[in-house]
């Protein structure tokens, strides 16, 4: 897939937001190459030519807090939708991406959401569910 999705949180609203470690654990070995410190990517996926999802994250000393991700050239493999799935269910984070009209979504109740912001939030509860909006948008 060739287009660009976001997931971000409120770090003003919610501690509830996962380090750079704990995006690591969600992908589950399938990190092929961590750019840091020259880049703040994750190179994720199959090792080979055009295989391969870039992440890009909140640079920082140590563990740090990613309030604001940034996923490039989304693969098709259903594990990496698993796992952005297994973010939006553990922390209070929503994800979008550009569509007519944008699409904004979170995986449960209560998560801080921008105020005054001019889009619905759309509540998922299954990766086939997101796999179809991202297809239908």
């Amino acid at each position: 897939m060739s287009f660009e999705l976001f997931v971000q949180g409120e770090p003003n609203k919610t501690a509830n937001l996962p380090r750079k470690s704990d995006l690591i654990r969600v992908l589950d070995g399938h990190v092929l190459e961590d750019e840091s410190p020259r880049h703040p990517v994750l190179r994720v996926g199959i090792d080979e030519p055009g295989g391969s999802t870039a992440i890009y994250y909140d640079m920082g000393d140590g563990d740090p807090i990613q309030s604001s991700l940034m996923v490039a050239r989304p693969k098709a493999d259903l594990w990496l939708w698993e796992a952005l799935m297994t973010l939006l269910r553990e922390y209070d984070l929503f994800m979008y991406w550009p569509a007519a009209p944008p699409q904004f979504v979170v995986a449960r109740d209560g998560v801080p959401t921008p105020d005054d912001f001019p889009f619905k939030f759309r509540r998922i509860d299954s990766t086939a569910e997101l796999l179809r909006l991202i297809e239908e948008s």
